[in-house]
């Protein structure tokens, strides 16, 4: 894994808490003192996470008379989250580590609990099939209270 030891920070939080803007500034701040600093998020722009983001707006279903994302298994969507973020581990983040780029990452696997854990009441299988994750040096959850987070998905 990374030889060179920079941080690797994951920010984390519900949809509407900030997560995205508060990575952005923490870009901001740390390019602003000079360092080499890389914003990433999850899911990807990869095959996996091309994949997800299709499932998610409804556009990649399981069955053609399916109207809504359960059709989409969550077992086979929890799956592509953890692909997406193994590809995006070792093409992007630990390549990145190596050579001393400061990594952010708009979620990470903690999402995947939350999120996947609503389909799928098994934890414990979430944890193993992202077990192999690199784990952040820091994550920042935001927690913000939920009736400001739904404010803020309405606008």
């Amino acid at each position: 894994m990374a030889t060179k030891k920079v941080p690797f920070i994951v920010i984390e939080g519900v949809d509407g808490s900030g997560v995205s803007t508060q990575a952005e500034l923490l870009e901001r701040k740390l390019r602003s003192t000079g360092r080499e600093v890389y914003l990433t998020k999850e899911p990807t722009d990869g095959p996996a996470g091309a994949m997800i983001r299709l499932a998610l707006a409804g556009r990649l279903v399981k069955r053609k008379d399916a109207l809504d994302l359960r059709s989409f298994e969550a077992h086979t969507l929890a799956l592509l989250f953890a692909a997406d973020r193994m590809d995006h581990l070792y093409n992007d983040i630990i390549p990145k580590l190596d050579i001393g780029v400061i990594m952010i990452s708009d979620r990470y696997y903690l999402s995947s609990y939350a999120y996947q854990g609503i389909d799928i009441n098994n934890i414990e299988w979430l944890q193993a099939i992202n077990s192999q994750c690199l784990r952040p040096d820091l994550t920042v959850f935001l927690d913000i209270d939920p009736a400001i987070c739904c404010k803020r998905i309405q606008r």
